[in-house]
């Protein structure tokens, strides 16, 4: 609104679908902040060029009291989305324990992800390589929960997601104690998979960490992303 710029934004809905939610600089709730939770939208149909809009009259066109698809009010304690294009900021780390390959920031028509791989271009690589989240306070939140978004393709080992309380004092991925957490992942051929409210409740501390642990064989080996992840209270 100070500038008057026109902003887009993209409205998901739990299957995954997106559209642009288009807003001009000279509305007069240009400066008014996205809503955080999930629910209804009214909206007029706009196209430009090959885009599909969405633009709304107002903020009453806006209903959005629901909780969101993974189960939150949209307020975080943490997030990532990667549209920053850093696989490090926030105070990631990652650590290889077998082969070479590592996690890195890709991106699909606009949208930017944390990806793993360990195809060669030819053939897999025997491959084990842990991407780690700082150590979270989780002691102010009466349920920490954590959910993220997942697409997978080709035949290979599952992605794996840990939960550990002792990272912070050995900062080696193999001493650490990790506890393995049920989550919900893609199937295959990149279909969009919200992991679910996973309870951290067993595991709040004042330095908890939670990882992604990725695995491939010589033989064999998925490519995986993984996008908004978040930390709330449930």
């Amino acid at each position: 609104a100070v500038n008057e710029q026109s902003e887009n934004r993209y409205i998901q809905d739990c299957s995954g679908n997106e559209v642009i939610l288009r807003t001009s600089g000279f509305a007069n709730f240009a400066g008014e902040q996205v809503p955080g939770r999930n629910g209804t939208i009214t909206a007029i149909v706009g196209q430009f060029n090959d885009d599909m809009q969405l633009f709304i009259r107002d903020v009453d066109d806006l209903d959005f009291t629901e909780l969101r698809c993974d189960g939150s009010t949209g307020e975080y304690l943490f997030f990532k989305n990667f549209e920053d294009e850093s696989i490090t900021s926030g105070g990631w780390t990652q650590q290889v324990v077998v082969g070479s390959d590592t996690w890195f920031v890709d991106d699909f028509s606009g949208n930017f992800f944390a990806k793993v791989s360990n195809y060669n271009g030819s053939s897999n690589d025997p491959s084990e390589v842990w991407y780690i989240s700082p150590g979270l306070d989780l002691t102010s939140l009466n349920a920490p929960s954590l959910s993220f978004m997942t697409m997978m393709n080709y035949a290979g080992p599952g992605l794996e997601t840990y939960v550990s309380t002792d990272f912070g004092l050995t900062s080696d991925v193999e001493e650490a104690t990790w506890t393995l957490l049920q989550a919900n992942y893609s199937p295959g051929g990149w279909e969009e998979t919200q992991s679910g409210a996973i309870d951290l409740s067993g595991y709040s501390s004042s330095e908890t960490y939670f990882a992604f642990r990725y695995t491939g064989s010589s033989s064999d080996g998925s490519t995986w992303e993984v996008d908004n992840i978040a930390v709330f209270d449930n």
